[in-house]
């Protein structure tokens, strides 16, 4: 059904031109909670679905009231934060490939739980990724293929105990066999040094961060 972007209430810094860009690649967007107010206002796009407790949006805004799409409202007392919720509802839909930006700024926490969906939508059989300009974060499980990076920072991190690297090539230092702990920090600030670099991930869950400028 095609890849479904989920636009989170994060911080965008001012890089309008940027996610616009990111933006346009899509034709089916969801906006998580305040999410909403950086498309429409920022952007100038109605997003297709709103899904989150609403505590970040004005609901007496005339943009939210003259919206078309989609609202799924959920309570603030709830056990889920609304990335979380979103998730479940591509699931629930069969959007089985999304990708979030607004992800990666603000508070420390909230960027480690929104890496923390890569999992979650993994572990419900959803492929997932994280974009923003300069950045991009996947989680890997078997293959990754990294086309035109060329001069891009590559930093690995297991996500479980232990992941196993069967090969990485394309990159300054390639691997073989290689076993990532969680614990450890050793695959921080690779270089990718070729137009294709290829991840193959034998065991295990792998997070690639591929950075223009980190």
């Amino acid at each position: 059904m095609g890849k479904t972007l989920i636009v989170l209430n994060g911080v965008f810094n001012n890089k309008k031109n940027q996610f616009q860009k990111i933006i346009n690649e899509y034709n089916r967007i969801i906006a998580v909670d305040g999410g909403y107010k950086f498309l429409k206002n920022i952007i100038d796009k109605e997003p297709d679905i709103i899904i989150g407790d609403f505590d970040s949006i004005d609901r007496n805004s005339k943009s939210l009231k003259n919206f078309h799409g989609e609202t799924y409202e959920f309570d603030s007392d709830k056990d889920k934060t609304d990335g979380e919720l979103s998730v479940d509802y591509c699931l629930e839909n069969g959007l089985n490939d999304i990708t979030f930006i607004g992800a990666t700024k603000g508070r420390l926490d909230q960027q480690f739980g929104n890496i923390l969906l890569l999992e979650y939508a993994n572990n419900r059989d959803i492929n997932a990724n994280i974009v923003e300009p300069g950045i991009e974060i996947n989680l890997i499980t078997d293959k990754k293929i990294i086309k035109n990076k060329a001069g891009y920072t590559l930093s690995l991190f297991s996500l479980s105990d232990k992941a196993i690297i069967n090969t990485l090539e394309g990159c300054k230092y390639e691997l073989n066999n290689y076993t990532v702990e969680r614990s450890s920090s050793r695959g921080i600030s690779n270089i990718i040094k070729k137009e294709k670099a290829i991840i193959k991930v034998e065991s295990g869950k792998l997070l690639a961060f591929i950075c223009k400028k980190c």
